[in-house]
């Protein structure tokens, strides 16, 4: 079964401006883009998702990022001067927090990858798909880290 995010803690978003580059004032890279955007999302996920038997179980979280004002798109359209096209992205997840009930014989919880996906059909908000396991039958995975970059044309 598919672990459900309760809730995120501590959800952050940074905007930065692809502009020019410059390296002890000297003009290092002209920004040719001056509408493009890189945002940064950071947070933990919560959730309690628990192993079902003495070997690897694995299933697929899906993190669902708060909007904070900016809808994505990943096809170029005719929208609004806050709905970003999504050029590139990149993620990472880590488990923040693990737990067994029992004596932890042989167990394990894993983070083993990443990806980003649109969620149009909600609010064209972004989300970061993970793949996760855990080696234990009474052993939780209660938090999920996360970071995200995003390219955006606005």
């Amino acid at each position: 079964m598919a672990p459900i995010v309760d809730g995120l803690d501590y959800p952050g978003r940074v905007d930065i401006p692809e502009g020019d580059v410059r390296v002890n004032g000297l003009l290092f890279w002209p920004g040719t883009r001056p509408n493009r955007r890189i945002f940064l999302y950071s947070g933990v996920a919560l959730f309690d998702w628990k192993g079902v038997g003495g070997s690897w179980t694995r299933a697929v979280a899906r993190i669902h990022i708060p909007l904070q004002g900016v809808q994505w798109k990943t096809v170029v359209s005719e929208a609004g001067p806050k709905t970003p096209t999504l050029s590139n992205s990149a993620a990472t997840v880590s488990c923040a927090a693990i737990s067994n009930e029992g004596v932890a014989n042989n167990a394990g919880w894993a983070a083993d990858w990443t990806s980003v996906e649109t969620d149009a059909a909600r609010d064209g908000g972004l989300v970061v798909v993970a793949g996760i396991a855990v080696n234990d039958s009474d052993g939780h995975i209660w938090r999920l880290a996360y970071q995200m970059h995003a390219l955006g044309t606005i």
